[in-house]
């Protein structure tokens, strides 16, 4: 016996369960189940365990949204079948592989699934605790119904992108009888009325969907329900008012349907989440004396809704949850925040992208505003979304009467918001994630606010204060130079792209030496589509950056590498595509120290004038690994291409 083969059967059983498995998670799936799982009792037990006792996912067809396993790849490439005959296979070969949850996914192959049931019955049944089915383009009659519901374990059930009319009969007579039946999902069943048919009676979640000629008032809903999903389903207001909602429901999704009104007081007391995205309502009414939305709600989706002044007024007349977290109108008609002034306190998340708002000032004369004419967002705001408001004007706005933002934001998106000037904004010293896209911004340094106080100027806003934004983005405006402009020193990603740079220099903190404190945790550095000319050779890049995009930009004949994009310990990836390159000059250095593992110089003309284009291809790659101190992982013929190192 070698002395391989002596330590996998004498030792490696031995060793600590978390070292055997963090092996097997770098061999092949065929090695684990091929050999693993019969050679060693003690081996087999712990694979099962780790890999094959909570699910197994059984696809034997496609289906149009493919199955995305939630386990890591290397539990999904054992647990994850792709066909009958691996499915079988497995099956009959290892009889004690029996997970907690069989997970069966077809997309039209019916049959397949058929002869599954049938030939593992007893063990699917005996052995496993629940079973999900998936079946998508496959019209199932009353014997294929009878077959599934014969299946006392079965969870879930989800039929899609078939009718289900030709198993009328069979869903009358047996799906009641699904007494474990957790989740019911129906899209695009083509049925009208539902009035025979009686739902499993512990059901939790209730789907049906995609069928607009659906009559939501005969469907008989379980008092067990708390999730339930009607949506593109030809529901109208005077259908909703109609209908009779579980007791205990949390959940009520009606996108995608003819809403034009809604009496919130018809709605479920124990409701915590409405959708009501893609509908056309403009009325909000009440027809009890509380004139409030269910007490307990916590997110109400109201996007795409057409919603006018008139509406959000009417909103706003109705009493808001006290907990409310969440709340959606983005892509509404709203042109004014007037009728928003009231909202919770607890808000954490609110949209008001693609909206036509002309300013974020309300109505002076309240005098519960002290005199505020800006409006103010609920105290706990993290996130917040203006996203394209392009009507908004903030040319009334000045520097020493800002818009500001709760204390406690962290996300804030101004993305094709119409600014010129961020001299009209203060953000917060919380927040961690800022984009001002698509806008007209030319000077970042205008961000500050000096005042002079009697001992001399003082900056009472600046950059600097943002000590935790982590996330910048700034593409698509105007900006013309990065010069003295102070990095938050938190920084760990920055996009301007698609601006007006002209040249770096060490005169902006972001490439001086000087500034390397403030700069130190920057890692993702987006500079494409500019107008860079010229890269001084005497900058620092950021001590800890890892990628520097300078593609599409204009460094036309010669480009310098500076000293430091060589000898950074941590640049890994640089892109210089299409900057019009038709030499690159490394300077000699004593010890270059880089670390670059990706190097795009894709569609430059480098060696485009060459006489003996093999002699220079390969002079080019000397100087390249001799001047990075790398070596190239392989040397192309096309050197205007993306290389990468080893």
């Amino acid at each position: 016996m070698d002395r391989v083969t002596s330590f996998i059967s004498d030792y490696f059983p031995k060793l600590p369960n978390h070292v055997i498995l963090e092996v097997l998670s770098y061999l092949p799936a065929s090695y684990i189940t091929e050999f693993m799982m019969k050679w060693n009792n003690e081996i087999s037990d712990l694979i099962l365990e780790e890999y094959f006792s909570k699910e197994m996912h059984l696809m034997l067809s496609p289906t149009y949204f493919p199955h995305r396993c939630k386990y890591p790849e290397h539990i999904k490439r054992l647990v994850d079948f792709e066909s009958f005959g691996e499915i079988d296979e497995f099956l009959s070969e290892f009889p004690n592989v029996n997970p907690k949850r069989l997970v069966f996914i077809t997309g039209g192959d019916f049959r397949s699934l058929e002869q599954l049931l049938i030939a593992y019955r007893e063990r699917f049944i005996g052995k496993s605790c629940e079973i999900d089915l998936y079946i998508e383009r496959y019209e199932l009659d009353d014997k294929d119904l009878e077959l599934i519901t014969s299946f006392p374990n079965v969870r879930k059930l989800q039929f899609s992108r078939a009718a289900m009319t030709k198993a009328l009969g069979g869903l009358v007579k047996h799906l009641q009888k699904l007494l474990n039946l957790q989740e019911l999902v129906f899209l695009g069943h083509k049925i009208i009325d539902w009035s025979q048919i009686k739902l499993p009676p512990n059901l939790k979640h209730l789907d049906i969907s995609w069928y607009e000629h659906l009559n939501i008032n005969t469907i008989s809903i379980p008092n067990s329900v708390t999730d339930l999903f009607w949506n593109r389903s030809g529901l109208d207001s005077e259908k909703l008012a109609r209908q009779t909602f579980p007791s205990h429901l949390k959940t009520l999704m009606l996108t995608y349907n003819n809403l034009t009104s809604i009496d919130v007081s018809k709605l479920p007391t124990t409701l915590e989440t409405i959708d009501l995205l893609y509908n056309s309502i403009n009325r909000f009414i009440s027809t009890s004396s509380n004139n409030a939305w269910p007490a307990n709600l916590k997110s109400i989706l109201l996007s795409h809704n057409d919603m006018t002044n008139f509406g959000l007024q009417m909103l706003s007349e109705l009493v808001w949850p006290f907990d409310l977290q969440n709340l959606r109108l983005d892509n509404n008609r709203f042109t004014s925040l007037d009728d928003l002034k009231y909202l919770p306190d607890r808000l954490e998340y609110l949209d008001l992208s693609f909206t036509p708002l002309a300013s974020l000032d309300i109505s002076s004369g309240d005098s519960t505003l002290h005199g505020q004419s800006s409006f103010k967002f609920p105290e706990f705001l993290d996130t917040l979304h203006l996203s394209n408001c392009y009507r908004l004007d903030f040319s009334v706005y000045l520097a020493t009467e800002r818009i500001t933002f709760p204390s406690y934001l962290t996300s804030l998106n101004l993305d094709d918001c119409n600014i010129t000037d961020l001299l009209v904004f203060e953000f917060p010293k919380s927040i961690r994630k800022l984009s001002i896209s698509g806008n007209k911004i030319e000077d970042l340094t205008l961000y500050n606010m000096t005042v002079d106080e009697g001992n001399g100027p003082k900056q009472v806003v600046n950059w600097n204060q943002l000590v935790n934004l982590v996330d910048l983005e700034l593409y698509l405006n105007k900006i013309q130079s990065l010069d003295a402009w102070e990095v938050p020193p938190a920084l760990r990603n920055l996009d301007i792209r698609l601006n007006f740079i002209s040249h770096i220099s060490t005169k902006s903190p972001l490439f001086s030496s000087h500034h390397s404190q403030s700069t130190n945790n920057l890692h993702v550095l987006k500079l494409s589509d500019n107008n860079i000319k010229t890269i001084a050779y005497d900058i620092s890049i950021p001590p800890n950056l890892k990628v520097l995009l300078l593609d599409r930009n204009h460094l036309v004949d010669e480009f310098i590498f500076p000293h430091s994009f060589v000898n950074s310990h941590c640049l890994e990836e640089l892109g210089l595509s299409m900057c019009g390159l038709r030499k690159l000059t490394l300077k000699p250095m004593s010890t270059p120290n880089s670390q670059l593992k990706k190097l795009d110089l894709t569609d430059n003309y480098l060696l485009y004038d060459v006489s003996d284009i093999r002699q220079s291809i390969n002079e080019f790659y000397d100087t390249l690994e001799l001047g990075l101190g790398v070596k190239i992982s392989k040397r192309k013929f096309r050197v205007n291409s993306v290389h990468t190192f080893v």
